[in-house]
C-alpha cells in the first residue's frame, strides 16, 4: 500500500539545477555562434579573394553562399547546437555530481525522490533527510564552476581577431569591402570591385536583328591606359581576343555584321566590365506549306496540292497558300516582283497564313514578316512561280517536202506532224487555186498529238475536179486545241 506525499520546497537544490540548465544552454548557444562567424568569416575572405582575381559569373556566386552557409550551419551545429536541450532536472543533477564530485547520486536521487509517493516498506524519515543533505549540499553548489564560460575565450578570440582584420581593411578600402559584401551575400546584384580605371559600356546587353552590324563602345576613366582587351566568345568556344587602341577615352569595335549570339567583356588597366550579351534574332522560318492548285476549266484537271514554294503551273490556275511559321509573327505581307506588297490575315496565335492569288505571268515572290516578340521585319527567301501559257498548236506538212510540178490526175499524198501541249481537236485542209479566195475541208479524222507523221485522207481530184493544166494549186493544213484557253482557238 502506497500514500501521497506533499512534495519538499527545496530552494537551493531547484535554484541551482536551473541556473546550470540555463548556463549550459547559453554556452552551447554561444559555442555555436562563434564557430558560425568564424567559417563566415573565414570563407568570406577566401570566397572574395577568388572572386576579385577570377569574377565569379552570378550563378557561380550562388553556389559559394549556399556552400559558406551550409558548412558554417552545419559547423555550429555540430559544435554547440546539436547539445541544446529541453530542461530536464535529472540530467542537469547528474552534469552537476561529474563536476564536484563526492555527492554519491545525492542530487540525482533527491530529485527522483521528490515527486514519488512513498512505497510501502521504506522509511519517510529516510526520504525526508535524503531530500534535506541533497538541498544542503546544493547551497553550496557555484553555477558558474560546473558550467565555466573560460572556454569560449580561445572562439571569442578568433571572431574577434577575425572582425577586427575585416574593419581595417573596410576603413582602409570601404568601397572594396562593400562591394565584396554585396557579391558574395546578394549575388543576383550587378556590383564590381573598384579599380583605378573605370570602364562605362555604353549598351551592355543588346537584342539585335540577324544580319545587321553592332558597335561595342566603352568610355575609360580614371587611369586610362593606352589600350583595352576586347574578348568575345560565340557559343562554349574560348574567348577571341581584340585588343583596341583607346582614343580621346573611348574605346571602340564594330561587327558588321551578327549571325549568332555572342557575349562580349572589356579588360581596361586593372578593370574588367561584367560579361555582356548579344542576342541575334533570326527571322521566322516556315515550318508547313501546303499550296492547292485549282487548274482552268479548259484543262479538265482535278485540283491539286503540293507543299512547294517554287512552282511550275498552267496559265490561270489559282492558287491557295496554307503556310505555318515557328514562331508568331504581328504583320504578314505576300510581295511578288514588281508588285507592291499585299498584306495578310494571320491566325489568333500569329503563325499561320493562308491566302489565294492568281496567276497571270512568271515572277519570283517572297514574303516580309515581322517578328511579335521583338518587332524585327525579316524577309523570307525568294522563290519563282514559273507560268506555262498555252501555246499555239505545231503542224509541219511532211509530204509533199517541197514545191513540185505535178501530173493532172496523178494521186498526191498529204502527210503532217502535229502537236499541242494539251491535245489536238479537230484539223482542217485550206486550199487556193491561182489567186482565187481559201476554202476549207475538214478532215474526218483527227490528227493524233504527237504522234509523228500521219497521213490525211483527203484527195485533191475530188475537191478541186475542174482543175486544168496550168494551174497554180497551194494548201496548207490548220488544227486546234481540244481544249482552247478562254482566248480563243489556235
Amino acid at each position: 500500500m502506497s500514500t501521497v506525499t506533499k512534495p519538499l520546497q527545496l530552494e537551493h537544490l531547484d535554484s541551482r539545477i536551473k541556473s546550470v540548465w540555463q548556463r549550459s544552454q547559453m554556452l552551447h548557444l554561444a559555442s555555436g555562434l562563434l564557430r558560425l562567424g568564424r567559417w563566415v568569416g573565414l570563407m568570406f575572405i577566401v570566397a572574395a579573394g577568388i572572386d576579385w582575381l577570377i569574377d565569379i559569373p552570378a550563378v557561380g556566386r550562388g553556389a559559394v553562399l549556399i556552400a559558406l552557409l551550409s558548412i558554417s550551419l552545419y559547423a555550429a551545429w555540430k559544435c554547440g547546437w546539436r547539445n541544446l536541450r529541453g530542461f530536464d532536472a535529472t540530467r542537469t543533477a547528474l552534469r552537476l555530481e561529474s563536476h564536484h564530485g563526492g555527492l554519491e547520486s545525492l542530487l540525482v536521487s533527491a530529485v527522483q525522490l521528490r515527486d514519488k509517493q512513498t512505497v510501502a516498506g521504506t522509511s519517510e524519515s529516510m526520504r525526508e533527510k535524503t531530500l534535506f543533505q541533497a538541498n544542503e549540499a546544493a547551497e553550496k553548489l557555484r553555477a558558474d564552476e560546473a558550467v565555466p564560460f573560460g572556454v569560449l575565450s580561445r572562439p571569442v578570440a578568433i571572431v574577434l581577431l577575425l572582425c577586427g582584420s575585416i574593419g581595417v581593411f573596410g576603413a582602409v578600402n570601404g568601397p572594396f569591402l562593400t562591394a565584396g559584401l554585396s557579391r558574395i551575400f546578394a549575388p543576383w546584384l550587378a556590383v564590381q570591385y573598384p579599380t583605378y580605371t573605370q570602364l562605362d559600356v555604353a549598351y551592355g546587353d543588346l537584342v539585335v536583328k540577324q544580319g545587321t552590324s553592332v558597335q561595342i563602345k566603352v568610355r575609360v576613366s580614371g587611369v586610362v591606359p593606352d589600350t583595352a582587351k576586347l574578348l568575345l566568345r560565340t557559343g562554349e568556344g574560348q574567348p577571341r581576343e581584340i585588343v583596341l587602341n583607346i582614343k580621346d577615352d573611348v574605346c571602340e569595335y564594330t561587327i558588321a555584321t551578327t549571325s549568332r549570339d555572342f557575349t562580349y567583356q572589356i579588360e581596361a588597366g586593372d578593370a574588367r566590365s561584367a560579361v555582356n550579351t548579344v542576342r541575334v534574332i533570326s527571322g521566322p522560318q516556315i515550318e508547313n506549306v501546303r499550296v492547292e492548285l485549282e487548274f482552268p476549266t479548259y484543262l479538265q484537271r482535278k485540283t491539286e496540292t503540293v507543299e512547294a514554294l517554287t512552282l511550275t503551273v498552267p496559265e490561270r490556275t489559282s492558287l491557295k497558300w496554307e503556310i505555318t511559321l515557328d514562331r508568331p509573327v504581328s504583320e504578314a505581307s505576300f510581295i511578288r516582283d514588281g508588285e507592291q506588297p499585299v498584306k495578310l490575315q494571320l491566325s489568333k496565335d500569329g503563325r499561320r497564313v493562308v491566302f489565294t492569288a492568281m496567276t497571270s505571268d512568271s515572277r519570283g515572290y517572297s514574303f516580309s514578316w515581322i517578328d511579335k516578340e521583338h518587332g524585327f521585319e525579316f524577309e523570307s527567301s525568294r522563290y519563282y512561280l514559273q507560268v506555262d501559257a498555252d501555246q499555239s498548236p505545231q503542224v509541219e506538212l511532211t509530204s509533199p517536202s517541197s514545191n513540185l510540178i505535178a501530173m493532172l490526175g496523178r494521186p498526191l499524198e498529204l502527210a503532217v506532224r502535229a502537236h499541242d501541249d494539251h491535245s489536238i481537236e479537230a484539223a482542217k485542209i485550206a486550199y487556193r487555186v491561182n489567186r482565187r479566195p481559201d476554202k476549207f475541208v475538214d478532215i474526218p479524222s483527227a490528227v493524233a498529238n504527237g504522234s509523228g507523221a500521219q497521213v490525211i485522207d483527203w484527195d485533191y481530184r475530188t475537191a478541186m475536179s475542174d482543175l486544168a493544166i496550168g494551174d497554180t494549186v497551194s494548201f496548207r493544213v490548220e488544227v486546234s486545241d481540244r481544249y482552247p484557253s478562254p482566248d480563243g482557238p489556235h
